[in-house]
């Protein structure tokens, strides 16, 4: 029980940003960085289909680089293809790529050509063969993030490029 209530106080008293840009992104320490980004662009509703393209390009790298990496993590490729994949999994590999994390894009890619027909992935995640063929993709991802965690990647990149990530409620780009 003081496992759950210690999750939920650190929920409450964290930091949601309405604003990010260079100045208050060199505030943010490093192990605050991602969730402060995301935090600002999903309390901003600027992760829609609408909004997120006005986006820079970093910064769009660094949410969708994000989300795929805590959602594989945490519930593997098909909880990521399940709930996200038409609306980020394109924009992840592009972030991927734009980041540096070439290992990472290419499991990612393997991911996306095995799922990813007509610009979805409903049918492949029903689809028995392709699930057993997605198991040894998390494994490996799972196994390069442990040697190469993707985290301190994004952060990097966003520290780099910090000019350039930028999130504001009416002016995204």
């Amino acid at each position: 029980m003081a496992k759950y209530e210690n999750l939920m106080r650190g929920i409450k008293e964290r930091r949601i940003y309405q604003r990010i840009d260079k100045d208050i992104l060199s505030e943010i320490p490093d192990d605050k960085v991602l969730r402060s980004i995301y935090d600002c662009i999903n309390g901003n509703k600027l992760d829609s289909s609408d909004s997120f393209p006005q986006l820079s390009p970093e910064t769009r790298a660094v949410y969708a680089c994000t989300l795929l990496n805590w959602e594989v993590v945490n519930g593997g490729f098909i909880e990521f293809l399940y709930v996200y994949a038409e609306d980020f999994l394109h924009e992840a590999l592009l972030g991927l790529k734009f980041i540096g994390a070439n290992a990472h894009h290419d499991i990612v890619s393997r991911v996306s050509d095995l799922t990813m027909k007509d610009g979805s992935a409903d049918e492949a995640l029903e689809d028995a063969g392709v699930l057993a063929q997605l198991f040894p993709l998390n494994n490996e991802y799972t196994e390069l993030c442990q040697s190469q965690a993707l985290e301190p990647i994004i952060v990097s990149f966003a520290r780099t490029h910090s000019a350039k990530i930028l999130v504001e409620p009416d002016a995204p780009e």
